[in-house]
């Protein structure tokens, strides 16, 4: 029998706050609690108010709780909204022990010298990932440890973050009386459970859309390419349906969810809908397409 440990995780979304707790063992995750509370004091995945969303965190988080019947040890938290952003960076450091390999300390110094780049003081680096490393200016490798040569190369992802928003973040956390948290960039999150590693190697993108926001993460030969979130999401399509169709947003979400199609040429254009009548007027009937 392995380590077992209980973790937590908390979405903060524009339409809700989404809480689970797991138990990892043996290297499988078991979703034991679930809770989930209405988002009231979100706007384009970022917090507009401090207490009504510390509320809806408690709410959720208490009714995974008492579902789970265990306590956690780990939380982790998710960052989203419109201010993410990917930086590529540069570090080289030379080698000059001879015939010794590279070491991880060496990849160390190569990180620490890309991240030592200007950044605006109301941002902060949320993650850093390296991608591909050269040696000697010709040999390409995702993983340079072991090898010989008098220069190191890398090439690295800087995901950064509006120092603002992701103190809104934790003062939510804080206020609702949780600790331990570890704060993850919601589209890397999404990526992490989304692809494979073949998957990522064959290269991938994610679209991630939620109420106000879309993520977008790209991959290429394994590698982590792109991060960004546009304050564009499904709420915008339900907005439209409302206003085109003179409908309330209850109808209107209802006619994304039932009959919604990205694609044109997979709708029936003999397919009719019944838009239901408002405010005492008749429904009408209008072509699917």
């Amino acid at each position: 029998m392995g380590k077992k440990d209980i973790i937590a995780a908390i979405d903060i979304g524009s339409s809700k706050v989404v809480a689970l707790i797991a138990i990892v063992e043996d290297g499988g995750i078991n979703i034991v609690g679930i809770g989930q509370h209405p988002s009231n004091g979100v706007s384009k995945g970022q917090i507009i108010n401090i207490d009504k969303t510390t509320n809806d965190i408690q709410e959720a988080m208490n009714s995974a709780t008492l579902m789970a019947g265990v306590k956690f040890t780990r939380l982790y938290v998710g960052i989203g909204g419109g201010h993410i952003e990917t930086i590529t960076s540069k570090g080289m450091v030379a080698i000059q022990r001879g015939n010794i390999p590279i070491t991880k300390e060496d990849v160390g110094r190569v990180i620490e010298q890309a991240k030592a780049i200007a950044i605006p003081t109301d941002r902060e680096i949320s993650h850093i990932i390296p991608q591909e490393f050269k040696v000697n200016e010709e040999i390409e490798t995702n993983d340079p440890i072991g090898m010989t040569g008098i220069r190191l190369e890398g090439n690295i992802k800087i995901i950064t973050s509006s120092s603002y928003s992701v103190q809104n973040i934790k003062r939510c956390i804080e206020k609702a009386h949780l600790k331990n948290a570890i704060y993850v960039v919601n589209p890397i999150a999404s990526a992490y459970a989304t692809f494979d590693e073949n998957e990522k190697k064959m290269g991938a993108i994610m679209l991630d859309i939620g109420a106000e926001t879309t993520s977008i993460v790209i991959y290429e030969k394994g590698n982590l390419r792109y991060v960004g979130v546009v304050e564009i999401g499904g709420e915008f399509i339900t907005k439209d349906i409302v206003y085109g169709l003179n409908t309330t947003r209850e109808n209107a979400e209802n006619f994304k969810i039932n009959y919604g199609c990205a694609r044109l040429d997979m709708v029936d254009d003999n397919e009719i809908i019944e838009v239901p009548g408002v405010s005492g007027r008749a429904p009408r009937k209008i072509s699917k397409q």
